[in-house]
């Protein structure tokens, strides 16, 4: 592969996902965790988990469904 499109090839692995264009999004699983702890207090009836992105390679929230009692 020449340099060029060795080069071309990375900015498109870069490329925002429009997907995620309306997520929110953090620089650092850290950062993720303290929003999801924070938006869990609001609402207790939340749970909330991270993930990177394997698009953007930021960090988001998730829901996360909570076992219900039988």
């Amino acid at each position: 592969m020449s340099k060029r499109n060795k080069k071309v090839a990375e900015l498109k692995a870069y490329r925002p996902n429009p997907v995620c264009s309306t997520k929110r999004f953090f620089k650092t699983e850290q950062e993720a965790l303290e929003a999801a702890d924070v938006g869990m207090l609001n609402n207790m009836n939340v749970s909330l988990g991270v993930y990177q992105c394997p698009s953007c390679l930021q960090w988001h929230l998730t829901s996360i469904e909570r076992d219900t009692p039988q």
